[in-house]
């Protein structure tokens, strides 16, 4: 249904801009297109499903390497279904010298 470039755009404004779905909804009704947040969402998802290889290509090679920086953190999250505020979830972070860096972010 989207183009290649729709969905590097899609992707570019959810997770690089951190827009919101119903934001991005918003932004393309002006330009036109009636989309709704389940169909970009769902986008999101089919297309997330098939960069995995390449995201575990991205640990492989962080894995492989020789030398590894690592940061650990803690990041606080809104998660309505686990209580009434923010909640502590951990982000880590490694960077590789070969170029790999990955991202991990989990609740516990």
């Amino acid at each position: 249904m989207f183009s290649n470039g729709f969905i590097a755009m899609l992707f570019t404004e959810r997770y690089v801009a951190g827009r919101s779905v119903n934001s991005l909804v918003t932004g393309l009704a002006r330009q036109g297109a009636d989309i709704s947040p389940a169909t970009l969402s769902g986008t999101c998802a089919q297309a997330g499903a098939l960069l995995v290889p390449l995201a575990d290509a991205v640990i492989a090679r962080s894995r492989g390497s020789w030398h590894v920086h690592a940061d650990e953190t803690t990041w606080r999250v809104f998660a309505p279904d686990e209580g009434d505020g923010p909640v502590k979830w951990w982000l880590w972070v490694f960077t590789a010298p070969r170029g790999a860096v990955l991202y991990r972010l989990r609740s516990r």
